[in-house]
């Protein structure tokens, strides 16, 4: 599961991104390699042009991320949109890496 919260100062600057990537206790899988996944799929979303930092919880039933990145670039300073492709871009990214680490994609019907 992925959800997208924003930072702002309440006048419309988003100032950071919150990603929370959550994995099917069915998977199985460490939370390095949830780490791992996480920092994967961000490197990829973000090309790698936006700093963020992951803190892979244990504390509940499922392993889970929280991401969260810098909405300003470090490479070229341009903000970061988040538009209606954004949501279908980051799905297709998550469900690569699903494939690639033998896990579940997401759910079709869960929405971003």
């Amino acid at each position: 599961m992925l959800k997208n919260f924003s930072f702002s100062n309440g006048k419309g600057k988003v100032f950071a991104h919150h990603i929370i990537q959550s994995f099917d206790p069915k998977d199985n899988i460490t939370p390095e390699q949830a780490h791992e996944i996480g920092e994967k799929m961000m490197l990829q979303f973000t090309e790698g042009k936006h700093e963020f930092v992951i803190a892979t919880h244990v504390d509940q039933d499922q392993i889970h991320n929280h991401i969260i990145f810098n909405s300003t670039s470090n490479v070229d300073l341009k903000k970061f949109r988040w538009k209606k492709i954004t949501a279908s871009n980051l799905r297709k990214i998550s469900d690569e890496m699903a494939l690639e680490y033998g896990i579940q994609p997401l759910k079709k019907n869960i929405r971003l």
